[in-house]
């Protein structure tokens, strides 16, 4: 019989009702429950461990729909028996989700058949269920299969170049972020060393260091470690990464500290220490499509490699192709310099003419590995190498070391460059300067780098918190700098060199640093002129309100602080004024 074995729930204030089904449904084979009131029924429907429920539609203490509304979505069936039989009760209990509709007295011959039915249609629901089931666990198997790299467990080429293309169009106009691919440096030699299957183990191994604990994570998913980013092997020895977000600095940094790990982990099977190359591309600046991103962070690697390996570079344009041997020597220089902290600081002064004081000195940079020309060789050395974060750390440590020579009076400028902005590293990493916040302004350069103004002046607005002033360096050179004069709202403005020098023979440059001292004035904002060499310069600044100067008129950088002079013929000339 099609009933035997079935578990019926019965729910019904009459006690005749009661003893009939059980009676009718216990003799068709049926394991038979009843209950007397809705309370009763709706706590026993918490746990639909039944097949078909008769629910009385009249309780003494509320209504058998409750129950119904309960049962709607389980797996189960739900008849309604009613005393009262109507058309409108019976369209409201099919909106319920009842199954089925009996009105008392009931018929034993049509309940034996109605309840085969209910229980025919449950068994087709039920195999229909597992077969979605079994389908739905199949595809997604297919899908991780499709998507894995059986090796490593990472995610694959296909599905590192999918996601590449979506990553680009979530950010577009929107935020930067950057693909690094990750290259085992000399793996060939490891596969003849220790063969294809201890090569193998290599390639999880660095896996799990890339990824840790992510092999086992769905396409989508968040990593534990709270940063969504894509891990992927490419094929080889090559492995590929998109952190969304992020910029080349903070990629770099990421990524130096796998390098960190990867230096100490030991892989066993007798190997010696392995390295790897790396190479970084940061969107927009590098591609705005998923083709020259990841053609630059593979010219970035090529570039890595044949520099030795145990390298990271970020892809530049313009830095694209053959190096010189200076831009060999200063890459590799690079490491060394950061160790020993080989640079030394001088000091120039930014005077106030009128007080005839100097209100700041300026850090100037001057580095003392033969591998650099000038300071501008070393930044192009970190900026490829992902490391100016880490540099700016070690160059303000080194700047601050004679403040205590300062006058008390007097602030200390010293650079920071954009990316260390974006990444948040003074923030994080500035202890060693944060106790002289009061006396320092964080002079920004190469303000059009700044991508994300919002998260500039937020990283702004914390920095002052410290204690910090701001100063935007180049003022004037371009409309990037003006945009960042509103966006920012520093305390202080260097003119440009190139509009400061102009403004003797230059009708224009004069005004617009009439304009810009004359914004900066009703803003709040002091105006500095930098680059400052003849007395005429000196005279026009200060006809145009220009108060605080800087520049070889009033003295050449040196160290540690040195004294102010304006030689003129034997004459002041704030007082010529």
């Amino acid at each position: 019989m099609a009933t035997r074995g079935a578990r019926v729930v019965v729910v019904d204030d009459e006690p005749v009702v009661r003893q009939f089904l059980q009676i009718a449904l216990s003799d068709m084979g049926c394991v038979v429950e009843t209950y007397a009131t809705c309370e009763e029924g709706l706590a026993r429907a918490q746990n639909c461990d039944f097949d078909v429920a008769f629910v009385d539609k009249n309780l003494p203490d509320g209504s058998g729909l409750s129950i119904c509304r309960q049962l709607a979505d389980a797996n189960c069936k739900v008849a309604l028996v009613t005393g009262y039989a109507n058309l409108t009760s019976a369209v409201e209990a099919m909106r319920h989700g009842v199954a089925d509709y009996f009105t008392k007295p009931i018929d034993l011959d049509d309940l034996t058949a109605r309840l085969e039915r209910m229980l025919f249609q449950l068994h087709l629901e039920r195999s229909n269920r597992r077969l979605v089931q079994e389908l739905q666990d199949k595809c997604s198997e297919l899908e991780r299969v499709a998507a894995r790299d059986p090796t490593t467990g990472l995610f694959n080429h296909s599905y590192f170049h999918s996601q590449l293309d979506a990553e680009v169009e979530r950010s577009r106009g929107k935020q930067r972020f950057s693909v690094a691919l990750i290259a085992i440096d000399r793996f060939a030699a490891v596969n003849e060393q220790i063969g294809h299957t201890g090569g193998d183990d290599v390639l999880r191994q660095m896996a799990e260091l890339l990824a840790p604990q992510r092999a086992n994570l769905e396409p989508g998913a968040v990593w534990p470690i709270g940063v969504q980013d894509i891990v992927c092997r490419l094929g080889g020895d090559t492995f590929a990464v998109i952190l969304p977000g992020a910029s080349r600095a903070v990629a770099a940094s990421r990524l130096r500290a796998f390098r960190t790990e990867l230096g100490h982990h030991e892989f066993g099977h007798g190997l010696p220490v392995l390295t790897a190359s790396i190479g970084i591309s940061q969107y927009p600046e590098d591609g705005d499509n998923r083709r020259t991103l990841f053609q630059g962070a593979e010219r970035a690697l090529a570039q890595a490699k044949s520099l030795g390996g145990d390298n990271l570079l970020c892809f530049e344009a313009e830095a694209d192709g053959p190096r010189s041997n200076a831009e060999v020597k200063a890459i590799r220089a690079l490491g060394a310099l950061l160790a020993n902290r080989s640079v030394r600081f001088a000091y120039q002064p930014i005077v106030s003419v009128r007080a005839r004081a100097p209100i700041a000195y300026e850090a100037l940079c001057r580095p003392t590995s033969a591998a650099y020309r000038h300071v501008g060789d070393l930044l192009d050395a970190a900026a490829r190498t992902g490391r100016i974060v880490e540099l700016g750390r070690m160059m303000r440590s080194v700047a601050i070391t004679p403040l205590t020579a300062l006058q008390p009076e007097c602030r200390l400028f010293v650079n920071v460059h954009p990316q260390e902005l974006e990444s948040g590293a003074l923030l994080e990493n500035g202890a060693d300067i944060h106790s002289v916040a009061n006396r320092i302004v964080l002079e920004i350069t190469e303000t059009d780098q700044i991508y994300d103004y919002d998260l500039a002046r937020q990283r702004i607005i914390d920095l002052r918190k410290l204690g910090y002033r701001i100063a935007l360096d180049d003022f004037g050179a371009g409309y990037q700098g003006f945009n960042s004069l509103a966006m920012l709202e520093p305390d202080f403005v260097k003119l440009d060199m190139g509009i400061v020098h102009g403004i003797t023979h230059d009708s224009r440059a004069a005004r617009l640093v009439r304009h810009i001292r004359e914004f900066c004035d009703g803003e709040g904002i002091l105006t500095i002129a930098e680059g400052v060499e003849t007395v005429e310069e000196y005279r026009t600044l200060l006809g145009l309100g220009i108060d605080l100067m800087q520049g070889f008129l009033f003295a050449k950088p040196a160290d540690p602080f040195c004294a102010i002079s304006v030689p003129m013929n034997g004459r002041d000339p704030v007082a010529a004024q």
